[in-house]
């Protein structure tokens, strides 16, 4: 059974966002990775994505194989064969450690942005409900200067 991605979803953009740096980090178009080709190389590459994907976004191998068109039971597969390949295939081991140091460097910090964004919006608005308090009725040491001055 094929699993049909939610682009509204909010994991969709850190999903895409990695896979993005995957590519780049193994010198591939997007295109190639997701294709159905079953060269050597780019099989070596979507499984490289497919342990990522797991371990960095715990996403449910339903949800990973929707990303490449597959099954869940090809990514299985692919997570399966990777602890083999990673300890027997030096190549392999050497990719898959370059890929995760640079998807380490990368992580997609959006959203923890705007929580740190929003939470300074807060505390200014608390600080300035303070400060009314504070100077009701008293004349402030500053003089503030408005727009039109």
């Amino acid at each position: 059974m094929k699993y049909e991605i939610n682009k509204g979803h909010p994991r969709y953009k850190e999903a895409m966002h990695m896979i993005n740096i995957m590519c780049r980090a193994l010198g591939t178009k997007k295109g190639d990775l997701l294709s159905a080709n079953r060269t050597r190389h780019l099989v070596d590459y979507r499984r490289i994505c497919y342990v990522l994907l797991t371990q960095k976004l715990q996403m449910p191998l339903l949800h990973v194989a929707g990303y490449f068109e597959k099954d869940h039971a090809t990514v299985r597969h692919g997570i399966l064969q990777h602890d083999d390949f990673y300890q027997f295939d030096k190549d392999y081991k050497t990719q898959f450690d370059y890929v995760k140091r640079i998807v380490d460097k990368n992580e997609y910090v959006e959203q923890d942005v705007y929580d740190v964004i929003n939470s300074l919006l807060l505390r200014v608005e608390i600080l300035e409900a303070k400060l009314k308090k504070v100077s009701y009725g008293r004349q402030l040491p500053y003089r503030a200067v408005s727009a039109g001055s």
